[in-house]
């Protein structure tokens, strides 16, 4: 049954959009990031497409391609869960800590000249709340699928139950 209003009144709620994920590639010439990494790391393979100038993402070696790191961070800029691509040459760089230290990563230099420099800031602590949301995530959003198949996703807080009758979404 429909809501009864009053003649000429107006009750605009404003709709709540769901923050949908945020991709975060490596840093731009001079412009540092500084990220904390959460959950686990997965490898992937990028090729760049000269003839349509765009970049994709592949789970196995193909001709072109190079090897790249994707994980979940923390943006230190923002506070924001983002989905981080990382070059390989700094995913080295980042084995000399533990997972558990904030990053400050720039990188000076264009294209194959490119130079990455990795700086620590040590150990931090994420809350287990947190925590929580990116395993959440990460079990119904596959990583390498958010790249891959370009797949938009959003930080999860609740587990969702997979629908075992079609029945169940009807509202009757």
């Amino acid at each position: 049954m429909a809501e009864e209003v009053e003649f000429g009144q107006v009750n605009n709620k404003p709709i709540k959009k769901k923050k949908r994920g945020v991709i975060l590639y490596p840093p731009k010439n001079n412009a540092p990031i500084t990220i904390r990494f959460v959950g686990k790391q997965h490898k992937v393979y990028q090729r760049w497409d000269q003839a349509t100038r765009k970049s994709t993402f592949h789970n196995s070696r193909i001709d072109g391609s190079v090897q790249k790191f994707i994980s979940f961070v923390i943006d230190r800029a923002d506070g924001e869960v983002k989905a981080a691509v990382c070059p390989s040459t700094v995913f080295e760089r980042l084995g000399e800590y533990s997972p558990d230290h904030d990053f400050k990563i720039s990188r000076q230099g264009f294209g194959m000249g490119s130079t990455y420099h990795v700086e620590s800031f040590g150990p931090t602590i994420v809350s287990d709340e947190l925590e929580l949301r990116i395993d959440i995530t990460s079990q119904v959003y596959d990583l390498a699928d958010i790249f891959i198949k370009n797949i938009k996703w959003e930080l999860l807080d609740v587990e969702y139950e997979p629908i075992s009758n079609r029945f169940d979404i009807l509202d009757l």
